[in-house]
């Protein structure tokens, strides 16, 4: 943890909300960077750290598992649900590109990106906006260069941004009726990519919760605290897995991976040896072989 003292006072430039832990989220963010190669998809969604207490940054998600709490932004791969990159959220930041302009300068440094959003954001086309999408499966496609806005019915209807799908193409999906019964229903090339790899992030909270590290506290930090724990165990157990050095084979020599419960009581063991002091032994008294309590010695007179 890090000396608060040298912090400034609140509203005053240089404040830094998450001075506490300031290090420890630093050190964890390099670590998770410079330790894993990417996958090409990547997923980009918000994380909760469950808490109740008092805090300024903290946020109510109705739509998430856990509805109280601290929100964290993370990239995580959907294949593996690692996390490389994640920023706490301690407030809303002036300047903040809209995604017209985000997808502009992402399609720049050559990122391709595809995500939903909401149907009434600046910048998005008129007729996108007065949409009027009766029957499932009816698709509304707008273009500007590379960037392509799109509305589909589905129960409701879903907007969609993408650099990285063609509008003229199109998929079908299976949705059941009301009375049981299939259908097949058209929809977009871009849902099928974001609903295959939107899920990264849920999976990395999957994993990091699965056996958290979390205790009841009184101060918000030690939260977060936990939450950079489990996060770096999950991402190093994901490294050991893929690691050619570490597979192991079975009875019938298919690779066994090692499971997060058996990692992490090889990692208590570790972590408790370096801290753990030897203990000196005390020398067993000497005994002969005679049961007498005392022994005789002769006086002479």
């Amino acid at each position: 943890m890090k000396d608060t003292s040298n912090n400034p006072p609140r509203g005053q430039p240089g404040h830094d909300k998450l001075c506490h832990i300031r290090p420890v989220l630093d050190t964890l963010t390099t670590t998770c960077l410079d330790n894993y190669r990417p996958h090409k998809e990547q997923s980009i969604d918000e994380g909760m750290i469950a808490f109740k207490g008092r805090l300024s940054f903290k946020q109510y998600l109705p739509a998430k598992p856990t509805k109280f709490g601290i929100k964290v932004w993370e990239r995580a791969s959907p294949h593996n649900g690692y996390v490389h990159e994640f920023q706490v959220y301690t407030g809303r930041v002036a300047g903040v590109r809209v995604e017209e302009e985000l997808f502009d300068q992402l399609l720049q440094d050559r990122i391709y990106c595809a995500g939903t959003v909401r149907i009434n954001r600046r910048g998005m086309p008129e007729a996108i906006k007065g949409a009027k999408l009766k029957e499932r499966g009816e698709t509304l496609t707008m273009q500007k260069g590379n960037l392509v806005a799109t509305a589909w019915k589905d129960k409701k209807i879903v907007t969609y941004l993408s650099t990285n799908s063609d509008p003229t193409q199109s998929r079908t999906v299976r949705r059941r009726k009301k009375d049981g019964t299939v259908q097949d229903v058209p929809a977009p090339a871009v849902s099928e990519s974001y609903n295959k790899y939107m899920f990264g992030v849920d999976l990395a909270d999957q994993k990091r919760m699965q056996y958290s590290t979390c205790r009841k506290a009184r101060k918000w930090y030690k939260y977060l605290f936990w939450f950079c724990f489990d996060l770096a165990t999950v991402n190093a157990l994901i490294c050991m897995q893929e690691s050619p050095n570490h597979r192991r084979a079975s009875r019938t020599n298919t690779e066994t991976k090692l499971s997060q419960l058996e990692f992490r009581k090889a990692l208590a063991q570790q972590i408790i040896r370096q801290f753990r002091g030897v203990r000196k032994r005390k020398a067993p008294p000497v005994t002969g072989n005679c049961g007498l309590a005392y022994w005789p010695f002769q006086f002479e007179n």
